[in-house]
């Protein structure tokens, strides 16, 4: 018996182990960002604001330096009725010499715009939505 409850804590383990561990970027945080140079941080929150639009998302929370943008979805397997939505929230911050410096993180969010919201960071979605940044500043570059 010891043996089998040996082996399925060691089963047990090993799942929660490789669950936890997700998609690492080749970033200085490792999740989604990019450096933004010769923009304000409104034109930077402007081009994000029309990308992410233009892809099914709301802008829910707006300031100076933070955006959440959100987008309903069906959860997999999910119960009917269950309000779920991805939420990717950026932060914007000043990296001096005249860049930006901007950072996204991706949820998955149970009972989306209900009192009991539940937030679950999507690693999986980190490559995307690192190509979703860089598409926004090469749109930026683009511009100039």
């Amino acid at each position: 018996m010891r043996v089998i409850q040996g082996l399925l804590t060691v089963l047990l383990l090993a799942l929660t182990v490789g669950c936890e561990s997700g998609t690492v970027l080749a970033t200085r945080s490792g999740r989604p960002e990019v450096s933004i140079r010769g923009r304000t941080s409104a034109q930077i929150q402007s081009a994000a604001t029309a990308f992410f639009e233009g892809r099914g998302y709301t802008l829910t929370h707006d300031d100076p330096l933070r955006l959440t943008f959100e987008r309903p979805h069906d959860k997999p397997a999910g119960e009917p009725f269950t309000a779920y939505c991805l939420r990717v929230r950026l932060n914007i911050s000043e990296a001096g010499n005249g860049s930006h410096r901007v950072l996204a993180m991706p949820y998955g969010v149970s009972n989306c715009g209900q009192a009991f919201e539940s937030e679950t960071p999507m690693q999986n979605a980190y490559p995307q939505i690192q190509s979703f940044l860089e598409s926004i500043r090469n749109e930026l570059d683009a511009s100039s």
